[in-house]
């Protein structure tokens, strides 16, 4: 689970022609098939580019992590036209030099190659007589296998700190890069143009496939936006569409499916110049739950959100149905084919507001409060699946949380933050200003326990104090606390509770 844990916490990218699978000696985790693909995340479908070295970092992460073999493979690496859009440098050079240096990983430290090139020619980016790329070391970390004094045809990236490449690349010796070479010298006589081009299919290509052609819907018409105006065109006998001699910018594009079928998007991405952008639409078809909830006694539980998640990570669909009405039924639609659970207060805490609906706990179908005890919901294709009722417990009593916040001089701090968070949520769940005279009044819930924490609104200077999150106790008590720290947080008050 190391190997799942750091890929999930990598950063997106726009950039990634493809992506390393990372295997050890249990399991194998791909990040995503080949290609530019159409992925479901929290808001909706959206293409998931992502830089590739982010990924051989992780590897080389991950081998000083872990004991397990680690192999490095790549899901395609797309073509050269795509490689353009996605290289910050492309260069022909001679290797002058390879050094090996430490690299401090998130405080593990790992192992890099320096390669110093002697540029021979210039494609994009850097022009300078000498460029340094960085690369792993081989033997699972995905880094290339550079030798001194050999001639290579270099896509490199651009990662913050320098440039990086690795096997994931089009990176080759020249001699076996003749053909991406051509390319790139073409572009020298042709202007900036670029193309987007894709398919549309109800079988998403395995990561080891090319897509041939499977599950291809033709006749689907496709349609993109940009500053310069609205284009469409139809997906032919493979469910294939291309847009062409399109001017570098920002555009989104979707599809307009058959009834049923979600994944469409909308979706949107940059075009950089002379480059190509492949942008794949995987139609699902999609499903429907249907359901009531009743409380502790009986009653309709109104105007709650019934949260639908993915049951493999515990993440949100990005699906806003699902709110009950006066008789406490609910309905979500667009439903992809997949497993799921439902929750009432998952992601975001009750709120004791007066002006909202009966709050409750966490709750999860069929009625218990953790999710590791929830029932799992498998939906197929168009399926509609109704009779998802359930019991969630007596509505929840407000209470108000009154105190005073004192700055560092002891006197009353006005126009300070005052933050309420319920213990197990990220979300606040109320958030003030302090009066003149220091004081606040949150609104709240019983049941539920509560970490409150003040921070002045000055985020730098001398102005900025803030203190430490400290535990709401039940009852009427007055609270009563100090900005006693400088700045405006800090590791330990992040972790504190």
């Amino acid at each position: 689970m190391i190997v799942y844990a750091a890929l999930l916490s990598l950063p997106s990218h726009k950039r990634r022609p493809c992506l390393p699978r990372f295997e050890t000696a249990t399991a194998s985790y791909v990040p995503c098939a080949v290609g530019c693909q159409i992925y479901p995340e929290e808001t909706g479908y959206s293409i998931v580019l992502m830089n590739p070295l982010r990924f051989l970092i992780a590897a080389l992460a991950l081998a000083a992590l872990s004991n397990s073999a680690l192999a490095c493979k790549c899901a395609g690496r797309g073509s050269a036209c795509q490689a353009v859009g996605q290289s910050a440098a492309i260069f022909i050079g001679t290797v002058k030099g390879l050094v090996t240096e430490k690299h401090d990983f998130g405080g593990y430290q790992t192992l890099r190659r320096r390669v110093t090139f002697d540029r021979i020619e210039s494609f994009r980016g850097t022009r300078e007589s000498q460029i340094t790329v960085v690369t792993g070391i081989g033997g699972g970390d995905c880094g290339g296998p550079f030798q001194e004094g050999k001639v290579y045809l270099v896509y490199a990236y651009d990662v913050g700190a320098g440039l990086e490449t690795g096997i994931c690349t089009r990176t080759a010796p020249v001699d076996d890069a003749a053909e991406d070479v051509g390319f790139l010298r073409s572009l020298a006589s042709k202007g900036p143009e670029g193309r987007i081009s894709g398919y549309v299919t109800t079988q998403r290509p395995s990561p080891a496939e090319d897509y041939d052609g499977k599950g291809a819907i033709p006749g689907v018409s496709v349609w993109m936006e940009s500053d310069q105006g609205r284009k469409q065109t139809t997906t032919n006998a493979k469910g294939e569409y291309e847009f062409a001699a399109l001017p570098p910018g920002q555009y989104r594009l979707w599809a307009d499916l058959p009834a049923k079928l979600g994944g469409g998007g909308p979706v949107a991405y940059t075009l950089e110049p002379q480059s190509c952008v492949s942008a794949n639409f995987i139609a699902q078809e999609l499903g429907t739950i249907r359901g009531s909830l009743r409380d502790a006694y009986g009653q309709p539980v109104r105007r709650v959100w019934v949260e639908l998640l993915r049951a493999s990570d515990g993440r949100r669909t990005g699906i806003q149905d699902g709110f009950t009405n006066d008789l406490g039924a609910y309905r979500i639609s667009n439903v992809p084919k997949g497993e799921y659970l439902l929750g009432v207060h998952v992601t975001h805490p009750p709120t004791g507001t007066e002006y909202s609906w009966d709050p409750y706990t966490r709750n999860y179908y069929p009625g218990v409060p953790d999710a590791h005890a929830a029932r799992t919901i498998a939906v197929n294709s168009a399926q509609v699946i109704t009779g998802i009722d359930w019991t969630i417990g007596a509505p929840l009593e407000r209470r108000v949380i009154r105190g005073i916040v004192l700055g560092p001089d002891d006197k009353p701090a006005r126009a300070a933050w005052v933050e309420l968070k319920v213990d197990g949520y990220d979300h606040n769940a109320a958030l003030k200003e302090s009066s003149n005279d220091g004081s606040f009044a949150l609104e709240g819930l019983t049941s539920l326990r509560y970490i409150i924490q003040a921070s002045s609104q000055s985020r730098t200077g001398p102005d900025a104090w803030h203190c430490h999150r400290l535990p709401v106790p039940a009852g009427n008590v007055v609270l009563k606390f100090k900005l006693d720290h400088p700045g405006k947080d800090c590791d330990e008050c992040r972790t504190r509770h």
